[in-house]
């Protein structure tokens, strides 16, 4: 089988596999070949479009990895700002 051939055309590329199958005669003598062509478009486009999905997850990933880091920074800044406020309070 040939995998992912390109055809390209006034109309465009198109992407097929090609499996190519002898055919034999009742006494095992080779007749010729049959060349089947599987239109594999679909299955492009969306390959194409899950890797550009994944990079854009890996993206958002690191980009909310480094706003929970942010904020877990910020909310141990409060918290210790709170206890000095409380332990200014109780002083008071």
């Amino acid at each position: 089988m040939l995998k992912n051939i390109e055809w390209t055309t006034e109309k465009g590329t198109k992407h097929f596999d090609i499996n190519i199958s002898q055919v034999f005669s009742t006494r095992n003598h080779l007749l010729g070949v049959t060349l089947t062509f599987i239109e594999t478009n679909d299955y492009e486009q969306l390959t194409q479009e899950l890797e550009s999905t994944r990079l854009e997850l890996a993206r958002v990933s690191k980009i909310l990895a480094e706003t929970t880091s942010e904020l877990i920074m910020a909310y141990n800044e409060l918290e210790s700002t709170r206890k000095e406020l409380e332990l200014l309070h109780q002083q008071t």
